[in-house]
């Protein structure tokens, strides 16, 4: 690609408002274009893979909580029936949050940046 000044500025400039090197934004903008996806909803779609990304690392980080409660009302005797119900329901949720953020990444071709 050969671009004057002005237009290498603006390249440059949406390349790193986007956190990407200019190949890759190069790359990103290109398979854009061959997808029929305009600029607007491929910045949508990556802010949805972000929350998305964010939003695994939270309930990870809730499993662990929970996990760590479960293990002291067990080592206390108490029975933990309700906590196995709770445990399934944040299994499937986190199950469910796993499956659309691979589509989304699969709908991006991103990596996961």
């Amino acid at each position: 690609m050969r671009f004057n000044e002005e237009e290498y500025a603006a390249f440059s400039s949406a390349a790193e408002r986007q956190g990407l090197s200019k190949g890759a934004y190069a790359a990103q903008v290109c398979m854009t274009h061959v997808r029929g996806l305009d600029s607007v909803e491929q910045e949508t779609m990556r802010d949805l893979l972000k929350a998305l990304m964010l939003t695994t690392g939270q309930v990870r980080k809730i499993g662990v909580l929970f996990n760590q409660v479960v293990a002291r009302l067990n080592a206390t005797g108490e029975q933990a029936e309700r906590f196995v119900v709770y445990a399934a329901a944040a299994d499937r949720t986190l199950r469910r949050v796993d499956e659309l953020t691979a589509r989304v990444r699969a709908h991006l071709s991103w990596s996961g940046r």
